[in-house]
Formats: C-alpha cells, sequence, structure tokens
C-alpha cells in the first residue's frame, strides 16, 4: 500500500501546476465583466453519489454548490461550472489510473 501512496505522490508532483497560480487573474476578469469555464473531476462524492443510492445525485453536490456560490459572487452566466466526476468510483483508484466505477 506504502508503495501505491508513494508513486501516486511522485506522479501528482511531476505535473506543472504553474498555471494554476494565477487564480487572481481569473477573480479579476469575472469581476471586470469576463467569463469563465471551470470542470469539475472527481469520484462519486464529487459527483453527488447519494448514501443511500449511488446511482441517484444529489441536486446539492459540490460542483453544484460551486455554480451557486460563482453566481451570487459575480452574477448569473459569468461562470460555467461542469461536473466532469464519475459516479461509482473512488479517487484511490482514480489517481491509480483505474476509472472503472466500483458499484
Amino acid at each position: 500500500m506504502q508503495q501505491s501512496i508513494t508513486a501516486l505522490k511522485e506522479k501528482t508532483t511531476q505535473n506543472d501546476y504553474a498555471s494554476f497560480k494565477n487564480a487572481s487573474v481569473h477573480k479579476n476578469g469575472l469581476a471586470d465583466g469576463g467569463t469563465i469555464a471551470i470542470e469539475c473531476y472527481g469520484d462519486s462524492t464529487m459527483w453527488g453519489s447519494t448514501s443511500l443510492n449511488s446511482t441517484v445525485q444529489n441536486p446539492v453536490n459540490p460542483p453544484a454548490v460551486f455554480q451557486r456560490t460563482m453566481d451570487l459572487l459575480f452574477g448569473t452566466g459569468k461562470a460555467s461550472i461542469t461536473n466532469k466526476a464519475i459516479r461509482g468510483t473512488a479517487l484511490f483508484s482514480m489517481l491509480a489510473g483505474d476509472l472503472l466505477p466500483v458499484d
């Protein structure tokens, strides 16, 4: 297990996150009336699986809450938040490259 975690950590540190360090540029663009499109990737929690039935999506999932927050902050239609999460998956499996649903 520890080897898997170490390997995932090494993969993560190899990514170039420099482009993510300029959030203020996007915030200022939105404040000036611009628009932005954001895709949210993740596992069943991000997708909005419910505890009793993982095939039912909770309408108050994280990307939906993010969309509502952005609408309140910058105005409706300025930010487009898309839920690209995969239901039935686990984050550890996704990081390992296995995108097959677990349910």
